[in-house]
């Protein structure tokens, strides 16, 4: 051996964690699940971590930030995909496949949910709640004149008969909203029917 020969440095399980992104608690679980291999301990019974240690434990935390279930990470390690850069066979491919897609759902659902709430910002949070069938029908009536009672309606009746239904509705709670009198008779048949 060279004299000049310096041994690599080992580092406590603090300083891994710090330098990896990650806890001294994750690391212990890592241990536990059989994803991250028990190190050496010095003198003083602490686990030493080496450069093989802390390149795993890159890998760990690049593959965890990526969505990759902790499993699907041991299994790619004991298949040697991740360090011979492979696929492991037919499982890492595979795990990766099945992350896309269901990424993939995530970011439509998301689309979604930025959708809906566009359209409750842009609507109204009461209006932007209805399908768009049901308010084109409601479109062309003056601010206000809908009753928060025949938007909650609108909403139950949305539910059960789906937009089509709904809209039906709409249409007969647009003709009450502009023709006063129609409203006062419906208003006392209503009233009669709940006496």
């Amino acid at each position: 051996m060279p004299s000049s020969f310096v041994p690599p440095r080992r580092v406590k399980i603090g300083d891994a964690a710090a330098f990896a992104g990650s806890t001294p608690r994750a690391i212990r679980h890592y241990h536990e699940i059989g994803l991250l291999p028990e190190p050496e301990r010095g003198g003083d019974d602490r686990r030493r971590y080496g450069y093989e240690d802390m390149i795993r434990l890159l890998w760990i935390r690049k593959m965890a930030d990526a969505g990759i279930a902790l499993d699907d990470i041991r299994d790619a390690f004991a298949a040697g995909a991740v360090s011979a850069g492979t696929d492991g066979g037919d499982g890492f491919a595979g795990v990766l496949e099945r992350l896309e897609e269901s990424l993939a759902e995530q970011e439509a659902e998301l689309r979604r949910q930025r959708r809906a709430v566009a359209r409750m910002r842009t609507e109204g949070s009461r209006m932007g709640l209805l399908s768009d069938v049901v308010t084109a029908r409601l479109k062309s009536l003056p601010e206000g004149c809908l009753r928060q009672a025949d938007l909650d309606t609108l909403l139950v009746t949305e539910r059960i008969f789906g937009p089509l239904g709904a809209a039906v509705q709409a249409t007969r709670f647009a003709v009450l909203a502009t023709h006063p009198a129609l409203r006062k008779d419906a208003d006392r048949i209503d009233e009669a029917e709940e006496a």
